[in-house]
């Protein structure tokens, strides 16, 4: 699974999970979309759900709307390196068999 960063033509990125491929997914939101859908990057992780939800969380005070935020410039260039910091931190909680994840 990828977790995945998409821009709208007004700049806001989309935070989200999918099995397919992240071109495909946008396929599906371009559909209800009234600006243009643009691919920015994607990571490929085993705990998406978890890491979806834990990049929503810190990335909490650029929240615009729905899955939607307005993301600076910097922290869309470590998208990546949090979501596989994220992944990593899930596996090694499983792994030490936390009973909470």
């Amino acid at each position: 699974m990828k977790v995945y960063l998409i821009r709208n033509g007004e700049g806001f990125h989309k935070v989200g999970y999918t099995k397919h491929s992240v071109l495909y997914r946008m396929e599906q939101l371009q559909t209800g979309s009234s600006s243009e859908l643009e691919y920015v990057n994607e990571c490929v992780v085993k705990h998406a759900t978890k890491v979806e939800s834990a990049l929503h969380r810190q990335y909490k005070k650029y929240h615009i709307i729905g899955e939607w935020f307005d993301l600076p410039d910097d922290v869309v260039e470590k998208f990546e390196e949090t979501a596989a910091r994220f992944d990593n931190t899930f596996q090694s909680l499983i792994d030490a068999g936390n009973p909470f994840i």
